[in-house]
C-alpha cells in the first residue's frame, strides 16, 4: 500500500508548474479575531489557487510587514483553498485544508502589508489592508475577517474586498462581481533627487507596460528609465535625462498604463511635481 501513496505524492509534485503572479492569491485575512463572531479566536490567512494547475507551496513564504515564515510542503489543487495559522490554532478550526505554522507572523489589527512569495522569492500577491477596507459600518470591527469579494480582480485593492463574519477554508460568503471600477489612476508624485522621481498609483499595475519609459512624458525634460517597485507594484521609480531645476514645476503624464487585467483609464493620468528647496527667512 505504500507504493500508490508515494506515486500519488510524486505525481502531484511533478504536475505542479511554476506559477505566475496572481495565480495564487491572498483570499481572506483575519486580523482581529476577538471578540469572536462564530469562529475560534485565531488569526489566519487564507490562500486560493486561481489557476487551472496544481501549485506546490513548499519553501514559499508569507510575510506580514517585516516578519515572514517559510511554508511547508502542500499541494494546492486548482481552484482550491488552504488556511495558514499558528501551529496551536490549527486543531481548533475544525477544517481539513489548514496548515499550522510555527512562529506564524502576527497580523496587525488596523493596517498591515501581507506578501506571498514563491520559492524563488518572486512576489505572487500582496495586499496592504487598513481600517477603511472594513467599510463605514464595520470600520475595524473585531471578529470580522476581510474577504476578497471578487477573485477575478486580484490587483484592484480595497474595491475587491469586504468585511464578513469569515469562512476559513470555504469559498467566501461576500462574493460579488466588481464591475465598473476604473483602471489605475495617478495618486501622487514625489522627487527623490534631482534626476529621480517616483509616482504612485491607486492600485497594482502591469509591470511590463509600466516599465516602459516611453509610457511617460515629463514637461521640460525626458524619462529615460522606469522601474516598477515590489511588493505592491503600485509605485514606479523614474529616471530623468537631465537634472530637474529648482523653482520649476513639472508635469508628469502617463500613457496606456494598465492594471493586471490590462484595464487602463484616462481619468487621472497627469500630476504636477517640483524639486523641493530649502526655505529662506519669511518664505
Amino acid at each position: 500500500m505504500l507504493i500508490p501513496i508515494v506515486c500519488i505524492s510524486l505525481l502531484a509534485y511533478a504536475d505542479s508548474v511554476l506559477p505566475s503572479a496572481y495565480d495564487v492569491v491572498i483570499h481572506e485575512i483575519m486580523p482581529r479575531p476577538s471578540p469572536v463572531v462564530g469562529l475560534p479566536p485565531c488569526e489566519y490567512i487564507e490562500l486560493r489557487n486561481r489557476s487551472n494547475h496544481m501549485v506546490q507551496l513548499q519553501d514559499w513564504r508569507i510575510a506580514v510587514n517585516k516578519r515572514e515564515v517559510t511554508l511547508p510542503a502542500y499541494t494546492l489543487l486548482p481552484d482550491s483553498l488552504v488556511v495558514l495559522c499558528g501551529a496551536a490554532a490549527a486543531d481548533s478550526a475544525g477544517i481539513h485544508n489548514i496548515m499550522g505554522i510555527g512562529r506564524f507572523p502576527v497580523l496587525p489589527d488596523d493596517s498591515g502589508l501581507v506578501v506571498l512569495y514563491n520559492n524563488s522569492r518572486k512576489v505572487i500577491h500582496a495586499v496592504a489592508y487598513n481600517p477603511s477596507w472594513y467599510g463605514v459600518s464595520r470600520n475595524g470591527k473585531a471578529g470580522y475577517s476581510l474577504e476578497m469579494a471578487d477573485a477575478n480582480c486580484p490587483c484592484t485593492g480595497k474595491s475587491a474586498w469586504n468585511a464578513a463574519p469569515g469562512s476559513p477554508g470555504r469559498y467566501n460568503t461576500s462574493v460579488v462581481t466588481v464591475a465598473g471600477f476604473s483602471g489605475p489612476d495617478l495618486y501622487y508624485a514625489a522627487v527623490t533627487d534631482s534626476q529621480q522621481l517616483s509616482i504612485c498609483f491607486n492600485m497594482a499595475i502591469d509591470s511590463v507596460t509600466a516599465g516602459d519609459p516611453a509610457r511617460y512624458q515629463l514637461s521640460g525634460n525626458r524619462i529615460t528609465g522606469a522601474t516598477v517597485l515590489p511588493p505592491l507594484f503600485n509605485t514606479v521609480r523614474l529616471q530623468t535625462a537631465s537634472p530637474l531645476q529648482p523653482g520649476n514645476t513639472y508635469i508628469i503624464t502617463t500613457k496606456g498604463i494598465t492594471d493586471c487585467l490590462q484595464k487602463h483609464t484616462g481619468i487621472k493620468t497627469a500630476i504636477a511635481l517640483a524639486l523641493p528647496q530649502l526655505p529662506t527667512p519669511q518664505d
